[in-house]
């Protein structure tokens, strides 16, 4: 019981550790926030780009307020 209880953690914990890994380009929800926290650092605000595609990072910009 006890190497069974053990085995579903180990894959939970690897279940998480693959999806905590960054993917390229994808407006993730850790990304959006980084880049949000990184634009009110500045004293701005991020914005979408025009004509952007929200699921991509690069489509989002630090404005001014």
């Amino acid at each position: 019981m006890r190497a069974l209880a053990l085995a579903m953690i180990a894959s939970g914990l690897a279940a998480c550790a693959s999806t905590g890994a960054p993917s390229e380009g994808v407006a993730s929800l850790d990304a959006l926030r980084s880049l949000q926290a990184s634009c009110e650092a500045r004293g701005m605000t991020m914005q979408l780009k025009s004509q952007g595609d929200p699921q991509r990072i690069d489509a989002y910009a630090c404005v001014r307020k």
